[in-house]
């Protein structure tokens, strides 16, 4: 093998085992509603049926987060928002009763996590 193919197969045993770290480290979002100040929302329901393709929770209200900003909405379905690009699998498809783009998202020492991105109603 050459030194070209060992460096590259290192480089790949090194990125795989980061995205093992990552993916335990970082795992499922956390419903946040400790104190119930969502128990009584009209659209909690709403929320927490949410669930982006591959059929990942978007967790529950608390982690929805209410986006009143400029988002593009991508030819593949992908979303950029504040420089961030959410893949299309994480956006929803369907009707939107809160009124706003809501995006999931949790912020760790990583970085921002989405979960998913509902984008706003159409005017």
């Amino acid at each position: 093998m050459s030194p070209f193919g060992k460096a590259v197969m290192i480089f790949m045993g090194v990125a795989s085992a980061v995205l093992l770290l990552l993916a335990i480290t970082v795992g499922p979002a956390p419903a946040r509603d400790l104190d119930g100040r969502y128990a009584n929302s009209p659209h909690k329901e709403w929320f927490s049926q949410q669930r982006n393709s591959v059929g990942m929770s978007c967790c529950d209200e608390s982690d929805g987060h209410r986006f009143y900003g400029d988002y593009v909405i991508k030819e593949d379905g992908s979303v950029v928002v504040e420089g961030h690009t959410i893949e299309s699998y994480k956006v929803l498809k369907g009707p939107n009763p809160v009124g706003s783009a809501v995006w999931w998202y949790v912020d760790t020492a990583y970085g921002r996590v989405t979960y998913c991105f509902m984008p706003g109603p159409l005017t």
